[in-house]
């Protein structure tokens, strides 16, 4: 399994009161899954990402990644985890607004490996994403879906086990939506990487072969198709 949790317990507390977020999840995802993660606002989907990914502490509880224990992970643990294992995409792009789009997709791997091997990697996931003549554009001379595409290739530059998509398509048109989903379906195939895409269209969730269901920070369906 690459990832496992046991038992895992998230509470925000809101003035007086306390938030169940998550409440006792378990869950085990094999190695090279695909998997959407659908249910309503509120329900404890991005939370659950967050406490996966290590960008938020658990209450109780305990979470694996590739066999490392993200629950008693110190700061610099969690960061060389995400660095190595662990691929992000948002529904807000998160692109730095005044570096092109080569230079966003390198940022991750600045530091830890030789500039010119990252350069090319970048060039080339750009290409493969279909953004070939936009290498040097900022994000604010592209279009949304080619935002998200800078971002599906910076998630990818740093070549992680695990892809943690959450609402990957919330912004973008059906057009745009289907194209994204295609690309992660794509390197899904080719690279065995697994992936994990939080999303509200049924339509999109429904093309992935394992499919979550939370409501009120709990799973209540896990279907495999």
């Amino acid at each position: 399994m690459v990832i496992r949790l046991k038992n895992v317990v998230k509470i925000y507390k809101v003035g007086e009161a306390e938030i169940r977020a998550l409440n006792s999840v378990s869950l085990e995802i094999k190695k090279g899954e695909y998997v959407s993660i659908v249910g309503p606002s509120g329900s404890g989907k991005t939370t659950l990402f967050n406490v996966i990914g290590g960008l938020e502490p658990v209450d109780e509880g305990e979470i694996w990644v590739d066999d490392k224990p993200v629950h008693k992970l110190k700061e610099e643990e969690l960061a060389r985890l995400r660095r190595e294992k662990l691929g992000f995409i948002f529904q807000d792009f998160y692109l730095l607004p005044t570096a092109t789009a080569l230079e966003n997709v390198m940022m991750p791997q600045i530091g830890f490996k030789p500039t010119k091997e990252i350069r090319e990697r970048a060039k080339m996931l750009l290409e493969k994403v279909g953004l070939k003549d936009r290498l040097h554009h900022l994000p604010s001379r592209l279009s949304g879906g080619e935002r998200q595409r800078v971002a599906i290739a910076r998630a990818f530059v740093t070549e992680p086990e695990v892809i943690l998509a959450d609402e990957p398509t919330g912004n973008l048109d059906s057009e745009n939506s289907i194209m994204v989903i295609e690309l992660l379906e794509a390197f899904h195939r080719e690279k065995g990487t697994t992936i994990l895409f939080i999303t509200h269209n049924l339509d999109l969730a429904n093309r992935a072969k394992r499919q979550i269901n939370i409501r009120d920070g709990k799973i209540v369906r896990d279907e495999v198709r």
